[in-house]
């Protein structure tokens, strides 16, 4: 049970004496209950805590805000979530919650060996990174330290992971992206080792048996590795470099304000002087319809 008290800063007159509490569906707040206002009170009943919620009244068929959007914490207070003149730089890397930390694909990559040869069959391979963990849904950006030269470079998968990647690339020192044929063990109809240069993140490879599956780049002639870059399965929500943002935070004027827009360079996005305490939620403008609110908490995004 929570008890709202209407007076304060509330946006404008309330004109009903029933109020609604709302949640964010994705795209707007959305009705979940209804409250009788007593003397600029209303009182909610069994609320579900660590959950963001929003007070609006029905007006010609649609709803307006009441104040600011709030959390009730986990102990069951309530903390307004109103932008202040504290300003803060963010760093975003997502724009959706990434949901598959349960799915046991995102496992798969445990245990996979980033593969350096001047051998075909990679008799002489050196190990240039180990991806141990499950994936985050995010690009991995590593560094590799090795100023050997190269002929042939690859992805070997993890045991009984059918070599599960979506994205890998390598660059040299020089800061270029390094190319070459691709090269590799057969992976399913759908699942082809093209796939994972191929520059779309939502496909990838996947190999017809469980073991000894791999993915690579045969190149002209040697050359020095010094980054790698990849991404495993994922769900598309992740920064991705060359698409426009925009990110906005809750106003006291109840409605979503532009505070910026980037186009990505990196998969990550730095926005700085934003008013900190608030609401917020940041929109992919070039593709994809998933975006969710999150407060910003110690130098990360909180969904909610």
């Amino acid at each position: 049970l929570i008890k709202i008290d209407l007076t304060y800063a509330p946006v404008r007159k309330i004109g009903s004496i029933i109020v609604y509490i709302c949640v964010f569906d994705n795209r707007t707040w959305v009705p979940v209950y209804y409250g009788k206002t007593i003397d600029e009170e209303v009182t909610f009943r069994s609320m579900g805590r660590g959950i963001v919620y929003m007070v609006a009244a029905l007006e010609k068929g649609k709803m307006v805000p009441l104040g600011s959007p709030f959390l009730l914490t986990n102990e069951g207070e309530i903390r307004d979530l109103k932008a202040n003149d504290k300003k803060v730089k963010m760093t975003l890397l997502r724009k959706y919650p990434f949901m598959g930390a349960q799915d046991f694909f995102n496992s798969r990559m445990n245990g996979g060996q980033f593969q350096a040869s001047n051998h075909k069959d990679f008799s002489d391979s050196v190990v240039l990174h180990t991806h141990k963990g499950i994936t985050n849904g995010n690009w991995y950006n590593i560094p590799v330290s090795t100023e050997q030269k190269f002929k042939y470079l690859r992805y070997m998968g993890g045991k009984g992971s059918h070599c599960n990647i979506n994205e890998l690339e390598f660059y040299g020192p020089d800061g270029k992206k390094i190319e070459g044929r691709i090269i590799g063990t057969e992976g399913e109809g759908w699942a082809q080792k093209e796939n994972v240069f191929d520059g779309n993140i939502l496909t990838g490879f996947g190999g017809i048996t469980p073991d000894g599956n791999w993915v690579g780049l045969q190149l002209d002639q040697p050359v020095q590795v010094a980054r790698i870059r990849y991404i495993g399965r994922n769900d598309g929500n992740c920064v991705e470099v060359g698409d426009e943002y925009e990110l906005y935070y809750w106003s006291d004027n109840g409605r979503w304000k532009l505070l910026g827009s980037k186009k990505a360079t990196s998969n990550s996005l730095l926005f700085r002087g934003i008013p900190s305490g608030g609401l917020y939620i940041l929109k992919d403008i070039t593709k994809g319809v998933e975006e969710r609110i999150f407060t910003y908490e110690n130098g990360k995004q909180v969904w909610w």
